[in-house]
């Protein structure tokens, strides 16, 4: 499923940069700078979902796989009293 989203997310974005026309209301043509600061602000929340799991999956990854499952002794319902 996590392959097929990836898909369906890049497909979204290149079909909208390869279709892109000037955003317009009736007959007024928003400004250049106004449309780069819009691109601007998605690519940076798509930079930032994507490298915060780059980085994860780099952390992770040196840490080995043992350290996935290893049970932290401190965490459980006896913390709660």
């Amino acid at each position: 499923m996590q392959t097929f989203d990836t898909l369906l997310f890049q497909f979204i974005m290149i079909y909208s940069w390869v279709d892109y026309e000037d955003i317009t209301w009736d007959e007024y043509v928003y400004p250049q700078w106004s449309v780069a600061l819009g691109w601007l602000m998605t690519v940076s929340v798509i930079i930032g979902i994507f490298g915060t799991g780059i980085i994860m999956i780099i952390v992770y990854a040196c840490q080995g796989v043992r350290h996935w499952y290893t049970i932290v002794p401190t965490l459980g319902p006896q913390c709660l009293s």
